[in-house]
């Protein structure tokens, strides 16, 4: 089965901070990750 999602966080990237996305990449692929 190939389903697929969408995950949006907030983040602001001129503060130094962004989110890290941690999962088992035998389950899932990250497809993209951009600000």
């Amino acid at each position: 089965m190939v389903d697929s999602f969408l995950l949006s966080l907030e983040s602001n990237p001129t503060t130094g901070y962004a989110w890290q996305a941690q999962f088992d990449d035998e389950l899932f692929e990250l497809v993209e990750s951009k600000f």
